[in-house]
């Protein structure tokens, strides 16, 4: 009686009052759907304990003003703390959809029973008939085991907060997606970690694709995918904007960033080191400026180091590159005197590299000094600076000029 006057007057729910036991076994699927279901009459808190709930179809939010509410994530396997919600359903399903405007899921374990083989575990997305949702949040909420892991469509204004993905076994582990009949806008990540053993052939940690723009992510970290950022076209439509800031992305089997079409972006105080090595497999750069990204790219201060072929690679895209205070170092780790620091394909234009370092090991004490030049730019290129730029220390030289009718290459330290 006290608790249902509780809920009365606090719109504070609790699966248990519908039928969950969180014993480790039982289905509470219908119960915590039923929760989340009297929630959404008016809005409301669904409040779980520090039990596992099992959960074998799909949970969906399709209202307004739904917080799903933990007891805490269970980091720990072999112990039992926080809430966890166990998925034993299908091995190829989406585990929880967030369909509803102003929803969110805070401090949880979510994961599964057995290997996934497709599907996604949270799908924030528009659907036909719904709601127009808008701003929905994941906080503090660890997601394994999973094929995909979060897809974001048609939803503006999502944060994601303190979210780990871990052991994704599909192409990704959070992906930003638009299209014509949703775009999506404005993604903001905060600490998201995406890490995997599996190392699966075109995954990615974060991917942004299609008819999508702004994407803020902050001191967030991706590893061991195939790439940890990858931002494309898709449907005929580009991304607009993205801004990495201090967003470490290591040991990726292909590219640490692999910008393949962007319109505008930024990355910003990111260390981006040891991806695309032949010794785990993969061959690739730290970050690959794709040929179909336009408007300005701008990386500036990052830290470059040890990866397999070249630090930067350039492609001949219509985008104006500015390149800032470089640390570059040890790239070129698959083959000694082949990759660079930074390396411009032939025919590229508009584009400037000013300050820093793009030396050998002077940076990686022990690694050997196997970067070729420590920035190459290629036959055919104009309209270009560089300048105040340390390039020593390189196997054959500092500055390869491709040559260009319209350029300034002064100040620099050879």
């Amino acid at each position: 009686t006290f608790r249902a006057t509780i809920t009365e007057l606090t719109n504070t729910f609790y699966p248990e009052d519908f039928g969950a036991l969180g014993d480790g076994s039982t289905d509470d699927a219908p119960a915590i759907q039923a929760a989340i279901d009297a929630a959404g009459v008016a809005g409301g808190v669904v409040v779980f304990g520090p039990k596992v709930y099992v959960f074998a179809s799909t949970l969906t939010f399709s209202s307004r003003g739904v917080t799903l509410q933990g007891a805490g994530r269970n980091t720990f396997a072999s112990v039992r703390f926080g809430t966890v919600l166990l998925w034993a359903g299908s091995a190829a399903a989406t585990w929880i959809e967030m369909n509803g405007d102003c929803c969110a899921i805070r401090d949880f374990d979510i994961r599964a029973t057995g290997v996934q083989t497709a599907g996604v575990a949270i799908a924030i997305r528009q659907v036909s008939g719904g709601v127009v949702g808008t701003r929905n949040a994941l906080d503090r909420v660890y997601v394994r085991e999973c094929y995909n892991g979060i897809n974001v469509h048609g939803m503006p204004y999502t944060t994601l907060t303190d979210v780990y993905v871990d052991n994704q076994r599909g192409t990704y582990g959070v992906r930003f997606y638009g299209d014509s009949t949703y775009r999506t806008d404005n993604l903001f990540l905060t600490r998201v970690v995406v890490e995997t053993p599996y190392d699966v052939a075109g995954s990615a940690g974060f991917l942004m694709e299609g008819l999508c723009a702004s994407v803020f992510a902050t001191d967030c970290y991706f590893r061991d995918v195939a790439y940890g950022v990858h931002v494309r076209a898709s449907g005929g439509n580009t991304p607009t904007f993205a801004r990495f800031f201090r967003c470490a992305v290591e040991a990726c089997l292909t590219n640490g960033y692999y910008l393949q079409g962007l319109s505008f972006g930024v990355v910003e105080r990111s260390y981006i080191g040891i991806n695309g090595l032949a010794s785990g497999g993969g061959d690739g750069s730290g970050l690959v400026l794709g040929t179909d990204c336009s408007g300005c790219i701008q990386l500036i201060g990052n830290d470059v180091r040890g990866n397999g072929r070249h630090g930067y690679e350039i492609q001949a895209s219509a985008a104006a590159v500015q390149i800032e205070n470089l640390q570059h170092a040890a790239n070129s780790q698959n083959a000694n005197n082949t990759y660079d620091g930074v390396n411009v394909a032939g025919g590229t234009e508009r584009f400037q590299i000013r300050g820093g370092y793009v030396g050998g090991s002077i940076l990686m004490a022990g690694v050997a000094t196997r970067q070729r030049y420590g920035v190459s730019i290629g036959a055919g290129c104009d309209y270009y600076i560089v300048q105040g730029v340390d390039a020593r220390f390189n196997v054959t030289g500092a500055i390869n000029d491709g040559g260009g009718s319209n350029k300034s290459v002064t100040g620099n330290l050879t």
